[in-house]
């Protein structure tokens, strides 16, 4: 049991700002094994969404950066750096591994790892308004599930993909000393996280990121013949996206494709159906009215929405 408390500390301190590890004493393979705990961690981090979207006065576009910033400053900004080097090292154009990996580690910042880095949290940005937007009500709780889901990941790559990094040190202890236990248990932490029983769709989640991990890891072994500590912090930030890409594709299926002009409605306190907004999307299949189904279709030139009741539910 003190074994795990350390690797959960360890998970904390290295993850955070938080001080978890402080004076404890780590062996070199809890590292890789505090794996487990990066679920826990994440959701941590994610819990901290909540509070951000009781701010007074901030728009959806405001909140989605507020929380970006929230993420860089509570990880140390650690996968950013991670994302940065990497970035510079694969689109430096070198094709041998030990030029990519010393590009990587050269600790000047390169143009093509900030565009890449810049680029993907205008990503972020834009998918965390668009869920925020659509959600107006209330805050959407399935967004802090989002760093457990990304963190969650990295036991899955690292129990499958070696070390790339160097024969000895840290990073080559770290990833090693991942097992198929870490994963199994990480990707059960990740389902239990990301579940919602409003939406059984949910359970897609933790599978779609670990599916990303792979291909990632799969990319990076095309790349240096493994991952190697900035892939895992890349693959942080560039899981986090896919993970609310996902997210955005799941709970907003209609607003994905093309079609006539139609208001997204919701269902207010007193009953009725009431517009928020208009898109050029589908007409809205399904909507709770009463306790009924109903299809809501929508003219044209701000015409009402025809609503008309469907099968009980």
């Amino acid at each position: 049991m003190r074994r795990f408390v350390k690797q959960l500390l360890f998970a904390y301190g290295f993850l955070t700002v938080i001080p978890g590890l402080g004076k404890i004493t780590v062996d070199p393979e809890d590292t890789g094994k505090s794996t487990i705990f990066y679920p826990v961690v994440g959701m941590t981090i994610g819990l901290g969404f909540y509070p951000i979207s009781l701010l007074r006065g901030l728009s959806p576009l405001t909140t989605a950066v507020v929380m970006s910033i929230f993420l860089l400053i509570f990880s140390r900004a650690l996968h950013a750096d991670g994302l940065i080097d990497t970035f510079d090292g694969f689109l430096s154009g070198e094709k041998n591994k030990d030029k990519i990996l010393a590009v990587m580690r050269d600790s000047k910042q390169g143009a093509l790892g900030f565009i890449a880095a810049f680029s993907l949290y205008l990503l972020k940005i834009c998918f965390f308004h668009e869920i925020l937007r659509g959600h107006t009500r209330e805050f959407p709780l399935f967004l802090m599930a989002v760093p457990a889901l990304s963190r969650g990941g990295v036991a899955v790559a690292g129990s499958v993909f070696p070390y790339a990094g160097g024969e000895k040190g840290l990073g080559k202890d770290f990833v090693s000393s991942i097992g198929p236990l870490q994963a199994i248990l990480s990707f059960f932490l990740m389902l239990v996280f990301s579940f919602s029983r409003q939406n059984f769709f949910s359970l897609l989640y933790a599978p779609v990121s670990c599916v990303f991990w792979m291909v990632w890891g799969l990319i990076c072994r095309g790349k240096i013949g493994g991952i190697t500590g900035d892939t895992i912090g890349a693959g942080i930030e560039l899981s986090e996206v896919f993970v609310l890409m996902v997210m955005y594709t799941i709970e907003n299926p209609p607003q994905l494709y093309g079609g006539q002009a139609r208001l997204v409605c919701r269902k207010g306190p007193d009953g009725d159906i009431v517009a928020l907004n208009r898109h050029r999307l589908r007409p809205v299949p399904h909507v709770l009215h009463n306790g009924r189904c109903v299809q809501i279709l929508v003219l044209p030139n701000d015409a009402e929405p025809d609503v008309s009741v469907a099968t009980s539910l």
